[in-house]
C-alpha cells in the first residue's frame, strides 16, 4: 500500500486535503493500492471493469469511511468528434451504481487505457480510452455540478485533451494540480483539477471555490442584487 508508482501520489493526496474535507465521498475510476489511503480519510466509491478487482480495498478497511465497488464491465461508447470508437465503462452499469451514491470529488485515473487484453473481462475488442467520461456527463449533468474533478496522467496527449475538453463541458476552470520530476519509470506524470461550476444561485448567497491550496473547500462571500 502506500503512495507512488501506479498508485495516487503524495501530491495529489494533498491537493485533495487542501479541498475536500475528511468524511466526504471521493468517486474514483479505476482503483488499487491508493483507493486504501483514500479510504483512511474519505469514503470511496469505485469504478471497476474487472471483477478481479471488485471490493479489494473493503476487505482490508478497518476504518470508519465507507468502501464501495460499482462493476460497469467495457462496452462501446457513442462515437465523438475527434475521438475515436473506444471502450469505455458501460453507461447503464454506472448509472444504477450511481442511483443512490452520493460523491463530493471525482477522480478520473481508469480505465487503463490501450489494447492490453488483461485490463478487461470484455469479450470486445477495441481501443480503451477515458474519453467515455464526455457522453456520460452530458448524459447527467447534475452529477458533476458543483464538484471537483480531478483527471491523472495528463502526461500523456490524449488525457491532457479530456480534461480539456470537461473543463469546456461543465464550464470549469483546468488547474494544474502537481506534475511529477519523472522519478517513476523515467516519466514526467501530472494531474489537473477542474471545478465544475453549478448553476447561478438566486439566493443571498454563493459558493465560491477554492482551488488547491485553501484550508477550506468553500468561502461564502453575498451577492445580493446589484
Amino acid at each position: 500500500m502506500g503512495f507512488g508508482d501506479w498508485a495516487i501520489s503524495q501530491e495529489l493526496f494533498q491537493d485533495i486535503s487542501d479541498v475536500l474535507p475528511e468524511g466526504k465521498t471521493i468517486l474514483e475510476f479505476g482503483s488499487g493500492s491508493g483507493t486504501h489511503e483514500l479510504l483512511k480519510h474519505w469514503s470511496v466509491i469505485s469504478v471497476e471493469d474487472n471483477a478481479k478487482w471488485l471490493n479489494l480495498a473493503s476487505r482490508f478497511n478497518m476504518g470508519p469511511h465507507r468502501s464501495t465497488y460499482i462493476h460497469a464491465p467495457l462496452s462501446p461508447t457513442p462515437k465523438q468528434d475527434k475521438y475515436p470508437d473506444t471502450l469505455w465503462y458501460n453507461h447503464d452499469a454506472l448509472s444504477a451504481g450511481l442511483k443512490d451514491n452520493h460523491f463530493d470529488l471525482v477522480i478520473i485515473d481508469g480505465p487503463c487505457t490501450g489494447t492490453f487484453d488483461y485490463v478487461s473481462e470484455s469479450d470486445i475488442d477495441g481501443w480503451i480510452g477515458r474519453a467515455g467520461i464526455l457522453t456520460f456527463i452530458e448524459n447527467h449533468p447534475t452529477l458533476f455540478q458543483g464538484k471537483y474533478i480531478i483527471v491523472d496522467d495528463c502526461e500523456r496527449p490524449d488525457e491532457l485533451v479530456v480534461a480539456e475538453d470537461i473543463a469546456s463541458l461543465v464550464n470549469g476552470e483546468l488547474t494544474l494540480a502537481y506534475e511529477s520530476d519523472g522519478s517513476f519509470k523515467n516519466k514526467t506524470h501530472s494531474a489537473y483539477f477542474i471545478y465544475s461550476r453549478p448553476p447561478p444561485m438566486i439566493n443571498i448567497f454563493q459558493v465560491v471555490p477554492y482551488l488547491p491550496s485553501s484550508d477550506n473547500l468553500f468561502a461564502i462571500s453575498p451577492s445580493g442584487p446589484s
